[in-house]
């Protein structure tokens, strides 16, 4: 498979699991940066595959060298400055999919990537950026209830 089948499966996912939950879905064709529009949100969908990443720690002198899964997204847009979603979806293919719905807010407007590592450990460390919006399709869902509420 390739990336753009992958990108395709994650964004399929996504639409479905938004449509199930009652929400309308349109999808943004070629080159856009911005993947859905969900209820008038704007919506980045980017699809990753968790892989194992060398990684290198210094302490006192002495270089340690480990490998972890580790699950790597590209957040950057070419040509398209500005250009800031106001929701990232961000996709782990494989089984299960996993899904981590991210408010713009939160990732910031200058992040180029986002990265998790993808440990058992690592998952049960509190403070996790992304790991707390697991899962949380509130994220899109409650927020589009707040401002057609307003």
């Amino acid at each position: 498979m390739n990336r753009r089948e992958i990108h395709d499966r994650g964004v399929r996912y996504v639409t479905q699991a938004l449509r199930r939950r009652g929400a309308h879905v349109e999808t943004h064709k070629g080159n856009d940066p911005i993947t859905l529009s969900v209820n008038g949100l704007t919506v980045a969908v980017r699809v990753a595959q968790s892989r194992v990443a060398p990684h290198h720690v210094t302490v006192g002198g002495r270089s340690y060298h480990y490998s972890y899964p580790t699950i790597h997204w590209n957040l950057h847009v070419h040509g398209a400055r500005g250009c800031q979603p106001d929701v990232w979806v961000l996709v782990v293919v494989g089984a299960p999919v996993r899904v981590f719905i991210v408010p713009a807010e939160v990732i910031g407007s200058s992040a180029k990537t986002a990265q998790l590592l993808d440990t058992e450990r690592a998952r049960q460390r509190k403070g996790a950026k992304l790991r707390a919006y697991e899962g949380h399709w509130a994220v899109i869902i409650g927020r589009q209830a707040k401002e057609q509420a307003a």
